[in-house]
């Protein structure tokens, strides 16, 4: 019986021993009560047998509970440490922010704005320009910073003299927009547009740069902006690709259309130090984030904080430009938020416990149970194999 587990060995010594006494009962009935001490002694040994048997399993069962022990609290402290540590991979958020630099990404194709009345525009980073007076042939203008403003005949009237029309912008065009220059101009640069754009010239105005000349007040004429050329580029514009406009529009304030499904949402412009290092600098003036995908209160942005939307995908509500700033409001999703300081970052996206318990009574129930019994049920198999196994 060397080869059978404690348990298999105290049964079949039960039955041994019941067996034993029962054929000397009825030995010691037939013979009038008298024993045989052989008998007797062979059932003495059977006993103190079982007796020892039992105990030499005692400890095994010990360990047995101790090991369930062990597992029980290491499960429940991996259970404990994924709910208060392991990050969501993704989270919805609502972002209302104010900031003098705002990059992204279009993820469909948009017209940002039909028709912008500007008193002067400044073009930088493009391929080629071309005036076309009303009625004439077209000129090359051979500038590589471009200037289009009202001549000093016509700078005191309010009557809108230039007119930007900027062209609908195909999927994957990188836009940056900028502000606070101080002296009430806007900026929007381009990368990925292959259309040119249209400055139309309604009255007397005045080009500087190379080639520089008046347009005369009777003499309509429209000037063709092209871009250079971004074939094969990728999200941020390698330099002298992104075309940029700098130009004082006649309203104070530009809304530029809403509902713009973009990705890769920055908030932050880029400088260099150093031998080409480059380090981020918050745009940030001030604003709001809520994480939708969990309960709570919306956090304040504080100005100048670096705020990262990393892998953001979603919808621009609202743009709007002023000399001062961006307003904008994003919805939509991220795979990594993080806040502060260039050098001391922190991730703002929610913990595991967090979205559990910002979830429905009914699903906080439901999934605790699911849980739980699946725990249970594999602690059952569990052991099974290990008593198979002994």
């Amino acid at each position: 019986m060397s080869g059978i587990d404690t348990p298999a060995k105290v049964e079949a010594l039960q039955r041994q021993l019941a067996a034993r006494r029962g054929a000397l009962i009825e030995a010691a009935l037939a013979a009038g009560g008298s024993v045989d001490p052989q008998q007797w002694t062979q059932l003495e040994t059977l006993q103190k047998l079982l007796d020892m048997e039992e105990h030499a399993g005692a400890p095994i069962q010990r360990r047995a509970t101790r090991r369930t022990q062990i597992v029980l609290v290491a499960i429940a402290a991996l259970c404990v440490f994924s709910l208060l540590s392991i990050r969501l991979p993704s989270a919805r958020v609502a972002l209302q922010a104010r900031t003098t630099h705002t990059r992204f990404v279009l993820t469909e194709a948009a017209s940002m704005t039909q028709s912008l009345p500007v008193r002067w525009i400044v073009s930088e980073g493009h391929a080629s320009a071309h005036l076309v007076p009303q009625g004439s042939a077209a000129e090359s203008l051979d500038a590589a910073v471009l200037r289009v403003e009202k001549m000093a005949a016509a700078a005191a009237t309010s009557s809108p003299v230039l007119q930007l029309q900027i062209p609908t912008l195909p999927a994957g065009t990188e836009v940056e927009l900028s502000s606070g220059y101080g002296d009430g101009s806007v900026a929007i640069a381009l990368c990925g547009v292959a259309e040119p754009l249209v400055l139309n010239a309604a009255g007397p105005v005045r080009l500087s740069g190379a080639g520089a000349r008046d347009i005369e007040a009777s003499q309509l004429a429209r000037i063709f902006i092209a871009p250079a050329s971004s074939a094969g580029t990728q999200y941020h514009c390698p330099p002298g690709r992104a075309l940029k406009l700098q130009f004082l529009p006649v309203a104070k304030t530009v809304d530029l259309q809403g509902n713009l499904a973009v990705r890769e949402l920055q908030l932050f412009a880029t400088t260099r130090s150093g031998d080409a290092a480059q380090e981020p600098e918050s745009s940030l003036l001030g604003g709001s984030i809520q994480l939708v995908s969990v309960k709570g209160p919306p956090r304040t942005l504080k100005k100048n904080e670096l705020l990262e939307p990393a892998g953001s995908n979603g919808r621009l509500r609202t743009l709007q430009l002023t000399p001062e700033a961006i307003d904008f409001e994003f919805n939509g999703r991220v795979t990594g938020l993080y806040g502060g300081s260039p050098y001391m970052r922190e991730s703002l996206m929610p913990r595991l416990l967090e979205w559990w318990l910002s979830q429905e009574l009914w699903l906080v129930a439901w999934s605790s149970g699911l849980t739980f019994i699946g725990l249970v049920l594999g602690l059952q198999r569990w052991f099974a194999g290990q008593a198979e196994g002994n």
